[in-house]
């Protein structure tokens, strides 16, 4: 495969991967803020879940970013090989 497209492939994964981690955070935290709704105070699990879930999501936001760099890295040496052709 070209290392053009392999660029391209690996910056879409790391979106993908981002994504369905957001996705799964989301919902976790969603959990725990339904089940503590109706508590006074959330238990040990609910907050180790959320921080958990918190973390998770920072590391998404990285994967989101690095995968947009790589994609915009490729973009340029399209831009760069267009600019040489013409």
């Amino acid at each position: 495969m070209p290392p053009l497209i392999n660029g391209l492939s690996s910056g879409t994964a790391l979106l993908h991967q981002a994504q369905s981690q957001i996705h799964r955070n989301a919902s976790q935290l969603a959990q725990v803020a339904g089940a503590t709704s109706t508590d006074a105070s959330p238990s040990t699990p609910a907050v180790v879940t959320v921080i958990e879930s918190l973390a998770s999501l920072q590391q998404a936001e990285t994967y989101a970013l690095s995968g947009l760099k790589v994609i915009q890295a490729a973009d340029n040496v399209i831009g760069s090989l267009l600019d040489i052709r013409i």
